[in-house]
């Protein structure tokens, strides 16, 4: 059972590791610049925090590592089926688009949930997950962020007598407050 869970944790970790090494290195110089930014007045909103309604009801906080990366984190417990989860994802911005004097930020990106069940029947589950979302941002006199993130991917489910392998989807709406 160790053997197993220790395998698919380091399977979601090489699928998710990739994501993030070409960016990281851009992420490390555009914050430079945010920080740069933001000692010459031009605001950038770098943290941000709200709750998040799906798939992993609870907790949401974003890192907005530049203006194209942005690093999100869900924590949540589900009451319903008693799981614990945690979703991870490095959202990268794709294209924005304006409707009506709307602007609309359209993101992809890879992730990776986890989720523990607890009680009679307990499991674990990893689903490494390819996402992408849509984020309305409403301006600095009211900062709030609307959003709705789909991802699907392959979901593993560990129980203690062995492995079941599904396709699962994730997906949250979520408003954020952003931090200055």
């Amino acid at each position: 059972m160790k053997k197993r869970f220790l395998a698919l944790v380091a399977i979601a970790a090489l699928v998710v590791a990739p994501t993030f090494a070409n960016v990281l290195d851009d992420a490390k110089m555009s914050l430079d610049n945010a920080t740069s930014k933001m000692m010459n007045n031009t605001t950038h909103p770098m943290w941000s925090a709200g709750l998040n309604l799906g798939t992993t009801p609870g907790v949401q906080v974003n890192y907005k590592a530049s203006t194209d990366l942005t690093m999100e984190t869900v924590v949540g417990f589900g009451l319903l089926n008693q799981e614990l989860s945690v979703e991870y994802y490095g959202m990268y911005n794709v294209t924005d688009f304006e409707v009506n004097d709307a602007m609309f930020n359209v993101n992809a990106g890879l992730g990776v949930s986890l989720g523990a069940t607890f009680g009679d029947n307990s499991e674990f589950n990893v689903a490494p997950l390819a996402a992408g979302e849509i984020v309305y941002s409403f301006d600095d006199d009211f900062p709030i962020d609307l959003g709705l993130r789909i991802g699907a991917g392959p979901s593993f489910k560990i129980t203690d007598n062995n492995v079941e392998y599904e396709f699962g989807f994730s997906a949250g709406l979520f408003g954020l407050w952003r931090f200055i």
